[in-house]
């Protein structure tokens, strides 16, 4: 999906991301020791440390995934996505995006 970001340390709000979604409403997410989980599959552990050694805070959450909320996540190990932040809202969310080729 696309949709713009609230804001952080890291990118402004208003940002625009593209993201997959990894749990969707009323799944179950749950975060063990920074490592989180979708319906019991594996999404992604959060770092510890940003690229400059400057530690990290990370998303905890553990509960079914509220209406109109989303957990998304990129496609490279460093992502900054919702391990981090957190969902992102229905109403953040600009589009699909469909790969081309």
């Amino acid at each position: 999906i696309s949709f713009r970001f609230s804001g952080s340390k890291y990118f402004p709000q208003g940002a625009q991301f593209l993201k997959i979604i990894a749990c969707l409403p009323g799944d179950d997410l749950q975060e063990k020791e920074r490592c989180f989980y979708c319906n019991g599959k594996f999404i992604g552990c959060a770092k510890r440390y940003d690229r400059k050694g400057n530690p990290v805070s990370f998303f905890i959450f553990k509960g079914k995934v509220p209406d109109g909320k989303y957990f998304v996540v990129g496609i490279h190990p460093d992502s900054y996505d919702s391990r981090y932040w957190g969902f992102v809202d229905k109403e953040q969310i600009i589009g699909r995006v469909k790969k081309i080729f």
